[in-house]
């Protein structure tokens, strides 16, 4: 009985906090009466009583909720929601995205929008378009890949998928991985555009596979991100040994003493070990051996692409980018 009538005092506190959360929900997107109820899919008796606490919320306007304001479930419940975004987006300003992903926004939302794709290709839309509605980013607000964004909005989406959907290392190394996925398609359908152009002017200057590295190394990222900076410590025609530090400008912007996490990091990695299918090559082996979250002062990438050149992959038509470099 003791059980039972904590079980019930604790499901009332959810409820009083949920309704809480509706109100101002409510509140911040200027629902009149009508429109709320047809969210809550409720008659304005039921509403006012369950108000008053005198009637139980029904577990469904959880649901009806989330989807009337394109939040998820999780977001819901903790109430951790920004309530200008929701007040921008339910008036139909689908470009929104929350200030706190344009500070220090050194990002491309071509990262965010190939973290959404490898979870749809791999776990199917519903599953992306709640991630997606985690960080509260309308699709229109990704339509333009070169708009920029800060790490935030990447950090949040890994920290979601790591204590919520029980994401492990591998997975995320995945996501790195499918950024070849995701730029060769573009490059394909955009190899006539200034951006196509300048990654093949990039992808043109090697002659051997070491010239090769050092060159996507100092000039790709920049194309994407500016959160950190990247040296080669040593170079060989087989390995590479790539420091990564923070750069000055991201720090102070972000007000942070560590860019990115973990996760970033692994996909990072993940990353790493693609570039050579930029040229239809296998792909090259990539470790972590220091990180700035595990504590040390840099973050450092052991490359070994000694046997990237015993495969040539025939997958992308753009015959530019499947030119073999040769030792």
């Amino acid at each position: 009985m003791r059980v039972s009538n904590r079980r019930r005092r604790l499901e009332k506190n959810t409820s009083r906090n949920l309704i809480e959360i509706y109100e101002r929900l409510r509140f911040a997107a200027n629902v009149d009466e009508q429109t709320w109820l047809d969210i809550v899919r409720l008659t304005s008796t039921e509403y006012e009583k369950i108000r008053d606490g005198v009637k139980e919320l029904p577990a469904t306007t959880l649901a009806h909720v989330a989807d009337g304001f394109h939040l998820n479930i999780s977001s819901l419940v903790s109430g951790k929601i920004d309530y200008r975004a929701v007040s921008e987006q339910f008036r139909g300003n689908s470009s929104y995205v929350p200030e706190r992903y344009m500070v220090g926004a050194f990002s491309k939302r071509l990262t965010v929008r190939n973290i959404l794709n490898y979870l749809q290709e791999t776990s199917g839309w519903r599953f992306a378009d709640d991630v997606r509605r985690h960080i509260q980013i309308h699709p229109a607000a990704l339509h333009d890949v070169d708009m920029p964004i800060n790490i935030n909005a990447m950090l949040d989406i890994y920290r979601y998928l790591r204590t919520e959907r029980n994401f492990k290392d591998r997975s995320f190394r995945a996501i790195g991985e499918h950024s070849a996925v995701t730029m060769l398609r573009r490059l394909q359908v955009e190899n006539e555009t200034p951006f196509a152009q300048t990654v093949q002017r990039i992808l043109s200057q090697a002659k051997t596979m070491d010239q090769f590295w050092e060159i996507i190394v100092l000039e790709l990222p920049t194309l994407f991100e500016k959160n950190c900076t990247y040296r080669i410590l040593k170079l060989s025609k087989s390995k590479c040994l790539l420091v990564s530090v923070a750069s000055a400008e991201a720090v102070e912007a972000l007000k942070v003493k560590r860019v990115g996490s973990l996760e970033g990091c692994l996909v990072r990695a993940g990353i790493c070990s693609t570039f050579p299918s930029y040229l239809g090559l296998r792909p090259s082996t990539v470790i972590e051996t220091r990180c700035v979250h595990r504590g040390d002062s840099a973050c450092i990438f052991e490359i070994d692409y000694s046997n990237t050149l015993d495969y040539v992959s025939n997958n992308f038509e753009n015959k530019p980018l499947r030119r073999v470099l040769l030792n």
